[in-house]
């Protein structure tokens, strides 16, 4: 079941999203967290958890990616 199934199982009246990092970037929907933590360029970031090719998950900041390594 979905996230979204769950919330509407749930008879939520109201639902907020808060992302740590918002690209800046162009988007197909016009939908936005209502609170992030902060905007970054639209560029690949590893670190806290997100990571490339299994690596990089472990790293206690956020960093960018050069593309050539990607």
């Amino acid at each position: 079941m979905s996230g979204f199934e769950q919330l509407k199982r749930a008879e939520a009246t109201s639902v907020r999203a808060a992302v740590l990092l918002w690209k800046d970037r162009a988007r197909e929907t016009e939908w936005t967290p209502d609170y992030f933590g902060f905007t970054i360029p639209d560029v690949f970031v590893v670190g806290y958890g997100l990571d490339y090719n299994d690596e990089h998950r472990s790293l206690p900041y956020v960093a960018a990616l050069d593309p050539d390594d990607l």
